[in-house]
């Protein structure tokens, strides 16, 4: 959401100072009665610029890891609150604003006066598309470090990887210890007291089968 209001506002913003902001009249008692009209890019020459500068802090937001994230979203709220004050002022005072850019077009030094100056819905828009894109920039700054996006993991600091897989490593060598030190059945209870043996079972004795006694010789008949 961040970066899709930076983005848009943004987008709004440059393509919102392109068209007519201010259209009026000069009475001139010299060069006579002109119509007089002023774009955004010369009403305010700034807005154009900064739009493009929100876009490009939004997609390197979109890319990088937190440190440049962050400084993408502190770089979009500075461009995109410098846009808004440049299209507020033409927003309260048209006329003037007017007046200062069309003198130089009809050839007189100095502000011209303009009577009957108007707005059109186009400053309206770049200042509504400048206050999107500071709440985006401000939403980058404040949720930004804890994004994890697999584009932005590339340029992050190679020793925070470092110690993450470190870390996990006594773990894993816990886990696998030689000689069976890590089978639970090997050690102990997890207080350190020695697991008894279980008793042996009594074997019981196989009795034999009784052999019958041996015959004696007779001695009966002899001499």
């Amino acid at each position: 959401m961040a970066l899709a209001a930076g983005f848009g506002g943004g987008a709004l913003l440059a393509v919102a100072a392109l068209p007519t902001w201010v259209a009026g009249a000069v009475d001139d008692p010299v060069l006579g009665h002109h119509v007089a009209s002023g774009t955004g890019s010369t009403l305010a020459p700034a807005a154009v610029g900064l739009g493009l500068v929100c876009l490009a802090a939004v997609v390197v937001a979109a890319i990088s890891g937190r440190i440049v994230r962050l400084v993408a979203g502190a770089l979009i709220v500075a461009g995109a609150g410098a846009a808004a004050i440049a299209t507020a002022r033409v927003l309260a005072d048209p006329a003037s604003a007017l007046a200062g850019t069309v003198g130089g077009t009809l050839g007189r030094s100095g502000a011209a006066p303009v009577t009957d100056a108007a707005l059109t819905p186009w400053p309206v828009l770049a200042f509504g598309g400048a206050f999107v894109a500071v709440l985006g920039g401000l939403l980058i700054l404040v949720r930004g470090g804890s994004w994890n996006n697999g584009a932005g993991s590339r340029y992050e600091n190679p020793a925070s990887a470092t110690g993450a897989s470190s870390g996990a490593a006594p773990t894993a060598a816990s886990n696998t210890a030689p000689d069976g030190q890590g089978d639970p059945g090997s050690q102990g209870d997890s207080d350190g007291r020695d697991t008894p043996a279980a008793p042996e079972r009594p074997v019981c004795p196989v009795p034999q089968p009784r052999r019958a006694p041996a015959a004696r010789p007779s001695t009966t008949g002899t001499a």
